[in-house]
């Protein structure tokens, strides 16, 4: 897995980088990324304060993840932002006809805010956020803002609101604090990314041999998805979830971990990693995504530009050897990159598509 270690490697090179305005982040260890359609403003003692909609150019969220598939009957919420289906306790009271009732989702969200809540990796943001959702009101409280619309015949919530329907209408939290120094907005506060990390790991057991490192660590068998936009269900790493009964190797071996063990902290920087790459520099060829990364990160030439699109010098020679010059262009040109390379530095050239999905 010569190509997961580099990602590894490039996670730890990059972590912190600051995105460029319009640029995918590199995503903190637990954590993805949701689009939002609502943003519920709060004060740190956890009452309401105004509710607002989110446009379309600013809706990606970076939310905390626990990595648990969303499958099931009762799919497991997200710690902290999430649907209005799980955050607000008064939903069901007016949900339309049309939508299934769950009466889990609200209880399962509050009780994985309160362990968090009340553990020692615990966050102002938590606390706020749980004594706001505790008290039930969400749904009200959007209606009362104008942001969800009520339908008069029924007197229950328009199924169809924010360009989806209303109970996946994802929602984010701003919490305004008394110092005016924290970071307000939950989704870019690195302070709440490292208390979530730490949360999580306070809760992993079970830990084995990672074969891509060699070290002690929690396996993880559910790896991210959504690598590249053509196949948003395909993963790079999978394995079947019951080795009971569908585990592919019955036979060879007793169970799915000797087939295969990577850990979470691995698996989630180089998928992490991947995804950056491919936001920032990838290349899309129909179903094939394409990108090429160095190792210490430096710029590199495009593969799929020519010598000519690579050079910068505009001045061009009146009379030339065709061949010869576009050799000493591209040598000169291959040179230029060389210098730009430290000893040790590999040039990966990557390419993506999906068998399956």
């Amino acid at each position: 897995m010569s190509w997961a270690n580099e990602l590894y490697k490039v996670y730890e090179l990059a972590v912190g980088t600051e995105a460029a305005e319009g640029e995918s982040p590199l995503l903190p260890v637990s954590h993805s990324v949701q689009k939002a359609q609502i943003e519920l403003v709060i004060d740190e003692e956890g009452n309401f304060v105004s509710a607002n909609t989110v446009s379309e150019d600013s809706n990606e969220t970076i939310i905390p993840d626990t990595g648990k598939a969303r499958t099931g009957i009762y799919p497991p919420p997200y710690p902290l932002n999430d649907c209005l289906k799980y955050i607000a306790g008064d939903f069901n009271a007016f949900i339309p006809d049309t939508i299934k009732r769950n009466d889990r989702n609200h209880d399962d969200y509050l009780k994985q805010l309160s362990d968090w809540r009340e553990s020692e990796n615990t966050h102002k943001a938590v606390e706020a956020v749980y004594n706001y959702v505790k008290e039930n009101t969400v749904i009200y409280d959007c209606i009362k803002s104008g942001i969800l619309l009520i339908d008069e015949s029924s007197g229950k919530l328009k199924e169809k609101q924010l360009g989806t329907t209303v109970d996946k209408c994802f929602v984010r939290f701003i919490v305004l604090y008394s110092d005016k120094e924290s970071e307000i907005k939950t989704w870019k506060d690195r302070t709440l990314y490292d208390s979530f990390i730490a949360y999580l790991a306070e809760k992993q057991s079970g830990k084995q041999l990672c074969y891509a490192t060699g070290r002690e660590s929690m396996a993880y068998y559910t790896h991210p998805y959504q690598i590249v936009k053509s196949v948003p269900r395909a993963k790079l790493i999978s394995s079947d979830h019951d080795e009971t009964t569908d585990f592919t190797y019955r036979g060879r071996f007793a169970n799915k971990e000797q087939a295969l063990s990577v850990g979470y902290e691995f698996s989630q920087k180089m998928h992490n990693a991947l995804k950056w790459l491919i936001g920032r520099q990838g290349m899309y060829f129909d179903t094939l995504t394409l990108v090429t990364w160095q190792s210490s990160l430096a710029e590199l030439p495009s593969v799929t530009k020519s010598a000519w699109d690579l050079d910068d010098d505009e001045e061009q020679k009146e009379d030339y050897d065709p061949k010869r010059y576009f050799s000493e262009r591209l040598a000169a040109l291959m040179l230029g990159y060389k210098k730009k390379f430290n000893d040790g530095d590999k040039v990966m050239v990557m390419g993506l598509d999906a068998a399956t999905t």
